[in-house]
């Protein structure tokens, strides 16, 4: 919805070839309201490398992304690209600041949109919500092997619920990612370094 915000419907499906098209007779709605807390990333903007947040629905993983955005964004003299395919991290018409060196380019599917930003925005990080696709794990690789430093959240509870499916595995082995911020429903995160795939401890702020 405008400003950012989500609004879930629960109804009777509408199918069509196998694909939902709509919803029809509506019975429930559950809005979720896109909110700003900046400082909250102030924490983590020095830690270096590329990283990945996971966390269950309502976590604050899109809430913390986008502070730790802007923190990078106003300390370093790089771009930070934010491939925001649905709008929700800096929606227009919302006053979120973004950061001095930030450009977002948005409504553009996440493989396409990080094949632009290393074409034509020269980044230094590229940042972006929830992968959900063996396409967004292919674009995420192309983007470190051009040198890129990568933020990017996932829906998980914890590492072994990444280990135990097959798309998310892949961004456990492959390397590309530095670290691993856990968030939980409190709002309190851990901190996990990935070297070579191994739990190597954890610290709290």
């Amino acid at each position: 919805a405008p400003g950012g915000h989500r609004i879930g419907m629960c109804g009777q499906a509408v199918v069509e070839n196998g694909q939902m098209t709509g919803i029809r007779q509506c019975r429930s709605l559950c809005i979720r309201v896109a909110r700003d807390f900046p400082g909250i990333a102030q924490k983590l903007q020095y830690l270096s490398g590329s990283m990945l947040l996971i966390g269950p629905p309502g976590s604050g993983k899109t809430t913390l992304l986008r502070d730790l955005i802007r923190q990078i964004s106003d300390r370093q003299c790089g771009a930070v690209v934010v491939v925001d395919e649905r709008g929700e991290l800096f929606p227009e018409g919302c006053d979120f600041p973004k950061g001095k060196h930030t450009d977002v380019l948005t409504g553009c599917g996440k493989p396409a949109g990080i094949e632009m930003a290393l074409r034509t925005m020269g980044p230094s990080v590229i940042a972006l919500d929830e992968i959900t696709s063996e396409a967004d794990c292919d674009a995420l690789g192309q983007a470190i092997w051009c040198g890129v430093r990568l933020i990017a959240t996932v829906h998980a509870s914890c590492r072994e619920d990444l280990t135990g499916r097959r798309i998310y595995r892949r961004l456990l082995e492959s390397g590309h990612f530095d670290r691993l911020l856990v968030l939980r429903q409190d709002k309190s995160w851990t901190e996990e370094r990935m070297y070579a795939c191994k739990y190597n401890g954890s610290e709290q702020f």
